[in-house]
């Protein structure tokens, strides 16, 4: 395997898969939602640690009546018992559950649902079984957010894992290579990816995997193969949804287009794939997979530039080194090829 930067960039060191300012953020916003949810279920739960403060606070409120403070003391003392978290009345749990998922917090509703089967969870504190319930939101909406990703990239092996791909030698791939560059910088940086091998060899299931990995971070995809895109294109432009689609492969942070080079097109396609391509230059990842040699594509480019005489040069640049400089060459070998 070749793995290169055309402006020879060295491949970055990994990121963090979440970025941790967005992270505090996005628990802040949802502990701030949680805790005015609970205010209203719970309005007697939220107690302090001392064990004598509860006692205190009952004497001190003169507004209740003796009976009303001995009375809630006495449903502190049975929640205990019952391993329910203190200040619970008859009812409450099921609001809670019920006002939980009206707020659209539904991992967070099944994990307190959880909680309150569990028989031990009173020996934890209210602040640590908030945390808890706050770190199953957070990773249930990400859970989410990956299942409609990948639900929206329509990629041709969804089920591919980077983490599976086969490097034995005689496939030409290096292990720490591929890693290095799934973990790099490539979509954020609007690298391109350009795989080229004989067929069989397992090219559109790298990019896949690339795909796929990307969309595990929190990035959109979209698959196309080449040869199907005139079919896609005369559909839009019928039912007028092309300037649409187009806005929306802008603003896709990776597009895999598969089989790149095989089959000829014919004059729109041609136009609407350079302006694909040019919207999407150095902006965004695009990963593309070829049975065709790199050092081929501007001939293949200029065959399909010829009905432009005027404008050839122009899409010939499309893909020119100055848009390819921040690109990485993988070339996979064929096992019978020596």
């Amino acid at each position: 395997m070749i793995l290169s930067s055309m402006a020879s960039a060295t491949v970055a060191s990994p990121i963090r898969r979440v970025d941790a300012l967005q992270q505090a953020h996005h628990v802040a916003k949802v502990v701030g939602v949680v805790l005015q949810g609970l205010r209203h279920a719970f309005p007697n739960c939220l107690e302090t640690r001392a064990g004598n403060h509860r006692r205190h606070s009952c004497r001190a409120q003169s507004t209740f009546a003796p009976s009303t403070c001995q009375q809630r003391c006495q449903v502190h003392a049975h929640s205990r018992h019952l391993g329910q978290p203190a200040g619970l009345a008859a009812g409450q749990p099921d609001r809670a559950l019920e006002q939980l998922r009206q707020l659209k917090l539904l991992s967070m509703a099944q994990a307190l649902e959880l909680q309150m089967q569990q028989s031990g969870i009173a020996a934890m504190s209210f602040e640590e079984r908030l945390a808890l319930l706050v770190d199953r939101e957070v990773h249930g909406r990400q859970d989410r957010r990956c299942a409609k990703l990948l639900k929206s990239a329509k990629l041709k092996y969804p089920q591919a894992l980077i983490e599976d791909l086969d490097c034995r030698a005689s496939r030409g791939l290096e292990r720490v290579a591929v890693m290095s560059l799934t973990l790099g910088p490539w979509v954020r940086s609007g690298h391109a990816v350009l795989i080229t091998g004989p067929t069989g060899v397992g090219k559109s299931w790298l990019a896949c995997a690339l795909a796929q990995h990307a969309c595990r971070q929190g990035h959109s995809a979209y698959y196309q193969r080449v040869p199907r895109l005139a079919e896609e294109l005369r559909i839009r432009h019928a039912n007028g949804t092309f300037t649409r689609w187009l806005d929306a492969l802008k603003n896709t942070d990776v597009l895999l287009l598969d089989d790149w080079g095989m089959a000829g097109m014919d004059g729109q396609t041609r136009t609407d794939l350079m302006e694909i391509i040019d919207d999407r230059a150095t902006r965004r990842a695009t990963i593309i997979t070829s049975q065709l040699p790199i050092e081929h594509w501007h001939e293949w480019i200029a065959t399909l530039a010829r009905f432009i005489v005027d404008a050839s040069n122009q899409m010939l640049a499309t893909l020119a080194p100055a848009h390819l400089q921040k690109c990485y060459v993988i070339r996979i070998k064929s096992e019978r090829s020596k």
